[in-house]
């Protein structure tokens, strides 16, 4: 009936605990629990109903947006490091082929005109990349 009691059973009857009947006075127990059920009925009278109501669901709407961004930022996360490994394998691309174009490149020279060598080279002060 109450999901509460399978997870505290195991505290129920020890010394000294929340769960202790033996040094707990079933009646100052009742007369506590009146006493508060009546502050609590008193407080309810004042507290506007329809306002608890607002507040509950603005409070839901703010987990929702909160639960939301935690997504997208996690989805930023991990686009961010898939285009930083797109970003390598583009720069390890571009380097194969530059290699493979210098040297088919010194081959086309090298055939077309015997002892001649050729090479790409990065602008000046620049790289590869």
């Amino acid at each position: 009936q109450h999901p509460w009691i399978a997870s505290e059973r195991i505290h129920f009857g020890k010394p000294g605990g929340d769960y202790d009947w033996q040094a707990q006075d079933a009646v100052k127990a009742k007369k506590r629990y009146n006493e508060l059920q009546g502050q609590q009925d008193s407080t309810g009278k004042k507290i506007n109903k329809k306002v608890m109501g607002m507040f509950e669901k603005a409070e839901q709407e703010y987990q929702d947006v909160m639960e939301k961004k935690r997504i997208v930022e996690n989805d930023k996360r991990k686009i961010e490091m898939v285009m930083h490994e797109l970003d390598e394998k583009k720069n390890q691309a571009l380097k194969t082929t530059w290699t493979k174009v210098n040297r088919d490149f010194s081959s086309i020279f090298h055939t077309l005109l015997p002892n001649a060598r050729a090479k790409l080279e990065p602008p000046e002060g620049g790289t590869v990349l």
